[in-house]
């Protein structure tokens, strides 16, 4: 992996771990105690972690923020989906050239 692609890669993982301090800041605000503990828990476990390691991976089986998601207006999901969209693609294009073998 050259300096460029772990530096993408860091950057992924800095982005999951702010989604998921919002998320846990938006179930305490809400006073959703057991969703709460259920991710706070893993994000506990993993920003607390000398390496941020599969943070993005680990958001993947937070069901609060899909339901959050799932809640949005429609023209805030087309959003999602105009900002999110080049990311997954980027994402997946890193997988397929092998980006994530080290």
């Amino acid at each position: 992996m050259t300096a460029g692609e772990s530096a993408v890669a860091f950057r992924m993982e800095i982005a999951g771990a702010v989604v998921a301090v919002a998320v846990l800041v938006w179930l305490l605000a809400t006073r959703r105690w057991s969703e709460f503990v259920y991710c706070g828990l893993q994000a506990g476990a993993l920003l607390t972690s000398a390496y941020y390691l599969s943070v993005p991976r680990s958001l993947l089986l937070w069901f609060p923020l899909w339901v959050l998601i799932a809640r949005l207006p429609a023209r805030w999901i087309i959003g999602y989906g105009l900002l999110l969209g080049p990311l997954m693609v980027l994402n997946a294009l890193r997988f397929l050239t092998g980006a994530w073998a080290g």
